[in-house]
């Protein structure tokens, strides 16, 4: 094994601790780092004990500093992707760098927008609203800056905050950088290991797992979403092997390289077909209450426009939970606390349907030549430890197979007991 190979496989384990925490941002911190040992440091170094004391202080360092509570189905969801940075756009989008000061809005105008983004400018607005808050409670202030932030999200062509963020931090490296070399990647919705380092692995609630949760136990049975339209996954092994690929190519090379990993354009998920894998795996392997018995889920409904989603809603949760509490042949069979789970329930995919109904209905497909190229620069040897193609994905296989069993392995840890309703 060669040296760069070697600082690779080491790496690839630090990476997959990185993804499992559920929040890639503190990530850079170990790129960079990564990026100099590629650069600076003999082999030797990695075999030594000097080299495992720095992995040991770097993972305790990080948990510490960015501790990340796995979601209980609370409000606290937030997996939105980076490949979603390039906001309201669609048809296929290009791995192309944002210039400073992009607007998506603008784009859409063809430059007519009489809205301009400067980046300087909103970084300084946040921090004058910022402190115009600070008379108030925590919670107002966080909540009126949340407001505002997804104001000028909106105002400039992203769907909310956090991509507008991360948009514009893509723009302030690209213009900051100098000569440092620079890889951006953009992941789309990250899921559990397809191989590395086992199927199935991950830790935390992603994207999908928050509906396919509350279907299995019976609370959820109809979600706001497009049946033809395709939600773009990855495996969290193929993201971390492509980066390892781009770091090893890019480390002494000048220049900014962008490298979306996604399957919207090559080897789409269309979210029928979700639906159906998912019905076919809890109906082979439903959840159980707490008295043993399987619960019987029906097919997922998906609505396209939320008023027949809501007279759903209604229909099936809110109206029966209410009615129970005054028809007094009902009460025997509709306890207070099934009532109350229902409630709840129906609140948390009101939430979820917020967050992600901009995505659900998302009309961008990310293209992804460049990582489609940085594959092929694998060596046959290089594509068995670090392969990322993602054409090869059965979707049937890694849902049924390796998705869903494990998240009840890993994250719920065999936890398949609901309340008895």
């Amino acid at each position: 094994m060669n040296a760069t190979t070697w600082q690779l496989t080491l790496i690839q384990k630090d990476l997959f601790t990185c993804w499992s925490l559920g929040k890639n941002a503190p990530i850079f911190n170990f790129f960079y780092t990564y990026l100099l040992d590629l650069r600076e440091l003999p082999l030797h170094w990695y075999q030594s004990k000097a080299y495992e004391d720095w992995r040991t202080w770097r993972r305790a360092t990080f948990h510490r500093n960015f501790r990340f509570d796995p979601w209980e189905f609370s409000s606290k969801v937030d997996n939105k992707c980076p490949t979603f940075v390039n906001g309201e756009r669609s048809g296929c989008i290009s791995e192309m760098p944002f210039q400073m000061n992009t607007s998506i809005r603008n784009e859409q105008h063809k430059g007519k927008s009489k809205t301009e983004l400067n980046v300087k400018e909103e970084i300084a607005l946040a921090e004058k609203m910022q402190e115009s808050f600070n008379l108030q409670s925590a919670a107002s202030q966080a909540l009126n800056m949340k407001k505002l932030g997804f104001q000028r999200a909106k105002l400039h062509g992203w769907q909310d905050t956090y991509i507008f963020t991360k948009a514009m931090g893509e723009m302030l490296i690209g213009h900051e950088r100098e000569n440092i070399p620079v890889v951006i990647v953009r992941p789309s919705v990250v899921e559990s290991t397809l191989m590395q380092p086992f199927s199935g692995w991950m830790e935390g609630i992603r994207m999908i797992d928050p509906i396919a949760i509350a279907y299995g136990k019976g609370l959820a049975s109809a979600f706001l979403a497009d049946p033809k339209g395709v939600l773009d996954v990855i495996p969290a092994d193929m993201v971390v092997n492509a980066t390892l690929a781009a770091m090893a190519k890019h480390a002494r090379q000048p220049g900014l390289t962008v490298y979306q990993i996604g399957s919207s354009v090559v080897n789409p998920l269309i979210f029928e077909r979700l639906v159906d894998l998912t019905y076919e795996h809890f109906r082979s392997h439903p959840f159980v209450d707490q008295n043993g018995v399987p619960i019987v889920t029906p097919k997922l409904r998906l609505f396209k426009d939320k008023i027949s989603f809501r007279v759903f809603n209604y229909l099936n949760c809110e109206l029966p939970g209410r009615l129970g509490r005054y028809l007094p042949w009902s009460k025997k069979n509709i306890s207070e606390k099934r009532r109350s789970l229902f409630d709840s329930a129906a609140q948390q995919i009101t939430h979820l349907i917020e967050i992600y109904s901009p995505y659900t209905f998302y009309k961008g497909r990310f293209d992804i030549s460049n990582t489609k190229m940085l594959h092929s620069e694998l060596s046959p040897a290089e594509k068995e430890a670090f392969g990322f193609e993602v054409s090869s994905i059965d979707w049937e296989h890694y849902m049924k197979n390796v998705h869903f069993p494990g998240l009840r392995k890993y994250v719920l840890r065999g936890r398949n007991i609901t309340t008895r309703l």
